[in-house]
């Protein structure tokens, strides 16, 4: 391991962030890689470590309606960012985003190429089908045509990458392109780059949507990427909801004036940014998508998780306050009670000064207890820190959490599919496509596991 590296997003003096040559992870590691322990008199947590000539060798792929929306308002945030965040982030050689934009119909994709963003793609990485998918999963996974599209694009991105170190795809779990073609392209891609990262970010639809197919759609995408991917992001449409009613201040009056699309996913670009955006301006680890991953799936039939963040405008908002705040936001999604956490990972952004590190041990021992980590972790918990970064007002702590969050919902989709299942009801319209009651079983039994996994490792008792 050669080159120069430096220290970044930590709560180490400046003596230490001017070495050269060492690497802290709770521990040192001297050139040779033999483990040294660290003698210091403050807290440490996990550091994010960059090279000089490391750049970003990740490829976005944006599936769907509800997935090039989503998709389109970050990448429209990194490329109006002031602060010199985006620098790097998901940007090839040719000064282009390393993006592809697949949908089965043109409604979203004329407005991507309508809009200023359209500037910062690459036209041939922009596919586009004549039909499309009727909310049906199976219509989604058997659309052979889109999906060697995407896929020659994907050939193509991959070469431009001096190194290729895997894919965020963002879609829904409802529709028939964002969730069957989602999952056949995951299956793909698997087979396409065995040893590359692939990570989804996935929105969760409302409960009581428009579809009667919904569940069966969440039911058979999240089988397939519980089987196929790394991790998996999950955005609930109804707690988004419920966090800007809370906001807003409708739930205390009563009040139900709705939200639009617009201001749900800003909500999610919101949290992405918080987890993937650069720190300090550079590119480094933190945003690699793979090192979350090493703080939020310890294992790998545990790797569904979700984002709650808290921000504040005020500056003099303090950073205990703010975890307070946090917490509170992450009970009110669990209706009110503490999840229990296998792990979870802490980003902490705005011109935080010393106050962070003084606070430090305040903070994550209110974090451990109010998220429920488990016992049998010993590092249940991983911060990173934008300590010097972002001297605007604005502050945000963002945390990412491998609960039982998403075991309930996992619980409750499968239970309503089960329903309908058991009567054959809407069974004839995935069989058209090609799907066979064993893909249904299949993916009840797939689910079944992870819910079985997560009540045990979540097991208050479990040491």
């Amino acid at each position: 391991m050669g080159g120069h590296f430096r220290i970044v997003a930590s709560v180490l003096p400046h003596s230490l962030v001017a070495d050269t040559g060492v690497v802290l992870a709770r521990y040192c590691l001297n050139w040779s890689g033999n483990p040294r322990p660290l003698d210091c008199n403050f807290s440490i947590v996990r550091v994010c470590v960059c090279s000089n000539f490391t750049l970003m060798s990740t490829v976005f792929i944006n599936v769907g309606q509800c997935g090039n929306q989503v998709g389109a308002q970050f990448l429209d945030s990194l490329c109006d960012d002031k602060n010199g965040a985006f620098s790097g982030l998901l940007k090839g050689t040719d000064g282009k985003l390393q993006s592809i934009h697949v949908d089965s119909e043109s409604k979203v994709i004329k407005k991507i190429l309508s809009s200023d963003l359209s500037r910062s793609l690459k036209r041939d990485a922009i596919i586009c089908g004549k039909r499309g998918c009727g909310s049906n999963w199976g219509c989604g996974y058997h659309r052979r045509d889109l999906l060697d599209q995407t896929l020659e694009v994907m050939r193509t991105e991959v070469e431009r990458c001096d190194v290729y170190s895997g894919c965020l795809i963002v879609h829904s779990l409802c529709g028939g392109t964002g969730s069957g073609l989602s999952s056949r392209l995951v299956e793909a891609l698997r087979d396409e780059y065995p040893l590359q990262h692939i990570m989804n970010i996935a929105i969760a639809p409302h409960w009581t949507g428009e579809s009667p197919l919904q569940q069966y759609n969440s039911l058979l995408c999240l089988a397939c990427l519980q089987q196929n991917s790394d991790a998996i992001m999950v955005f609930n449409n109804d707690i988004i909801f419920h966090t800007l009613e809370e906001a807003s201040g409708q739930s205390a009056r009563g009040e139900d004036r709705g939200f639009s699309d617009q201001e749900l996913n800003s909500v999610i670009t919101s949290c992405i940014s918080g987890c993937f955006l650069p720190v300090n301006g550079q590119v480094t680890f933190s945003n690699q998508p793979w090192e979350l991953f090493q703080s939020c799936c310890p294992m790998p039939d545990l790797k569904f998780l979700t984002v709650c963040q808290q921000v504040s405008q005020r500056p003099h908002t303090s950073w205990l306050e703010i975890s307070q705040s946090l917490t509170r936001k992450v009970a009110g999604s669990c209706s009110g009670r503490i999840p229990r956490t296998v792990s979870a990972l802490a980003v902490a952004r705005g011109h935080t000064g010393h106050a962070f590190h003084s606070n430090f041990d305040k903070i994550s021992s209110r974090l451990k207890s109010d998220l429920g980590c488990t016992h049998w972790n010993p590092f249940p918990l991983d911060f990173w820190v934008d300590l010097y970064g972002n001297k605007a007002k604005r502050k945000s702590l963002t945390v990412v959490l491998n609960s039982d969050v998403m075991a309930k919902y996992i619980s409750r989709v499968s239970e309503e599919a089960r329903r309908k299942f058991l009567v054959k009801a809407y069974m004839h319209w995935y069989v058209q496509y090609g799907c066979e009651e064993n893909d249904f079983e299949q993916a009840f039994h797939t689910l079944r596991k992870v819910v079985d996994n997560y009540e045990y490792f979540t097991t208050p008792n479990l040491q």
